[in-house]
């Protein structure tokens, strides 16, 4: 009888990969869930690349990095189990089937991307071939798979530390994922040729190569921050000069500016053209910049559903009157923070409308919509004159929330009372951009601001700044509310575009181009922000051209290594 040596097993489930692949997935997890350990990500993916490098089992790697990263990042939709309307111990086996379940799929997503590089195994730009590869597997999560959940990015860990961030506005933020793979795998490099006594020239050779990468796209971070601060400077300038008072020259903050203001102006033929005007009686608008005062209401899950209408309309109202000033141009409530069809109740158009005209404002509201199709999870726009005819319907509808994936096999396991009428998505083509007296003002709600693609279409719509409405309340103090939180800073950078995110619970908070938080509020208070954000109606690369480059990109080298296999084979 064979003695049993635990030494022995371990040794050989070390060899396989598998342990490689689930501690980058544990570290990663904790890097995304933890915002103060962002900086694990930096070294996180070294036991996988070394696992698919020296590890028997390569796929088998990949997917228990995945599915482990996944269960960690996953774990805050234990927060839903109130919600599912069964006791805590049936709660409790449904949602970690749940989770299980949907790990596994996002997992075997990975797998299937990274096909190509298991089979076309070529030397070649061996490193670069990893990291696309990890790039378009989460650019397929948001474009192809079903259901299409691109939650888990490495750029959304990395969102604490905005100087990581820029190439995002000419690139995507799949970019900066791949930035952060390409890292890992250079310490590696450099951990292979110092502490593992590696000497070979090439070697070192490549870790200069990847020293002058890195310090290069540092460089472009660097610049790329200057670049947008100049723009802010110069927009503060022109406020100086033409602000909503018409008082000139007040904002400014040192003496350098103002010594050089009569050289920046001299030759504007515009500016002098408007000061004519209003010094006629002519009131041309002239907006660089708006003020929106964010409303978080702080109703949690359940006692929004049990509150009536009137209850949570006298807060939200409250709130909103008793932090107004005359500096606001629009208020904003949260997603869903009037729980009813607003565009057919008449009596509520009219309060809210009349409350527009005492405080000379505006209004964007989440509501729902219904029409002879379904019902909508929508955006409104009041104002003065009463409801905008321009509703915004929601694009992206949130899984086992909004709509059921899988809904006929679903409803063969889930009692009669967890089923619900799914909402209906909006169209693409008919989304709406509101045009406001101030600006054109894009609507993003919820579990959309997940997707780079709905950002992008705003902002080819026009959009001058992007309004983010959230409700956030069931994920409770869990690590999800930073986590959504991050993908609207990514949002900010990619387009270029200041972020005014208000959450019905939290996160509220203002977020500038180059992804840095300006202001924020606490969370799971009933409290509101006033926000001063810059119009920009410049588009960045990636709001021109989007994703093309990683496409491109990725398929030319399945072109060249498969071209380099076909050569060798011939031989």
């Amino acid at each position: 009888m064979k003695s049993f040596n635990i030494f022995t097993k371990v040794e050989k489930v070390q060899k396989t990969g598998i342990i490689g692949g689930i501690m980058s997935g544990i570290l990663t997890g904790v890097a995304y869930c933890v915002p103060n350990l962002w900086w694990l990500c930096l070294v996180s993916l070294i036991p996988l690349w070394n696992s698919i490098l020296y590890g028997r089992k390569k796929k088998t790697s990949l997917f228990f990095y995945a599915f482990s990263l996944h269960l960690i990042v996953l774990a805050f939709l234990y927060c839903l189990i109130p919600e599912l309307g069964l006791s805590d111990t049936a709660g409790f086996f449904l949602m970690s089937i749940g989770v299980i379940a949907a790990s596994a799929i996002l997992a075997l997503e990975y797998v299937l991307v990274f096909l190509p590089y298991f089979f076309l195994n070529v030397k070649v730009l061996h490193f670069m071939f990893f990291a696309l590869s990890y790039g378009m597997a989460e650019w397929l999560q948001e474009q192809i798979f079903y259901p299409a959940f691109p939650w888990m990015r490495l750029a959304a860990v990395v969102t604490p530390c905005p100087l990581l961030l820029q190439e995002a506005s000419w690139f995507g933020s799949c970019f900066i994922s791949i930035k952060m793979v390409l890292w890992n795998l250079f310490v590696w490099k450099v951990i292979e040729c110092t502490v593992l006594g590696e000497r070979k020239t090439k070697k070192w050779r490549g870790i200069l190569i990847g020293v002058a990468f890195f310090a290069w796209l540092f460089l472009v971070d660097v610049k790329l921050i200057q670049e947008k601060m100049i723009v802010e400077e110069n927009s503060s300038l022109d406020r100086a000069k033409i602000n909503r008072n018409g008082e000139h020259e007040k904002n400014i903050k040192n003496s350098e500016n103002t010594k050089n203001i009569t050289e920046i102006y001299e030759n504007r033929e515009n500016t002098e053209v408007r000061m004519k005007r209003e010094q006629e009686g002519k009131k041309e608008k002239y907006r660089k910049e708006m003020t929106a005062l964010l409303v978080q209401g702080n109703f949690s899950g359940e006692a929004k559903w049990n509150a009536t209408i009137q209850e949570i309309k006298e807060r939200y109202l409250e709130l909103s009157k008793n932090n107004i000033t005359e500096e606001i141009d629009f208020i904003v409530w949260p997603e869903t923070a009037l729980p009813i069809v607003l565009s057919k109740d008449s009596v509520l158009t009219k309060e809210l409308t009349e409350f527009c005209n005492q405080y000379d404002t505006n209004l964007f509201v989440g509501a729902f919509d219904r029409t002879t199709d379904g019902k909508y999870n929508a955006m409104y726009y009041v104002t003065k004159d009463g409801l905008s005819e321009q509703i915004y319907y929601k694009q992206k509808l949130a899984p086992f929330g909004e709509y059921m994936p899988f809904e006929k096999l679903v409803t063969l396991f889930l009692p009669e009372h967890l089923q619900k009428k799914a909402f209906l998505a909006g169209v693409k083509e008919e989304a709406v951009v509101f045009q406001t007296e101030f600006g054109k003002v894009g609507t993003i709600v919820c579990f959309e601001s997940l997707f780079s693609e709905i950002a992008r279409n705003m902002v080819k719509k026009g959009a001058d700044v992007l309004l983010i409405a959230s409700n956030d309340s069931w994920f409770e103090h869990s690590s999800a509310l930073y986590q959504h939180h991050a993908q609207a800073i990514l949002r900010a950078v990619e387009t270029g575009r200041y972020v005014l995110r208000v959450g019905n619970s939290g996160i509220t908070s203002v977020i500038s181009p180059i992804g840095e938080v300006i202001k924020a509020v606490p969370v799971k208070q009933a409290v509101t922000l006033e926000g001063k954000v810059t119009l920009r109606p410049e588009q960045t690369n990636y709001v021109r051209y989007g994703d093309v480059w990683l496409v491109g990109s990725y398929g030319m080298l399945v072109v060249l290594k498969s071209l380099i296999v076909l050569v060798r084979w011939a031989r």
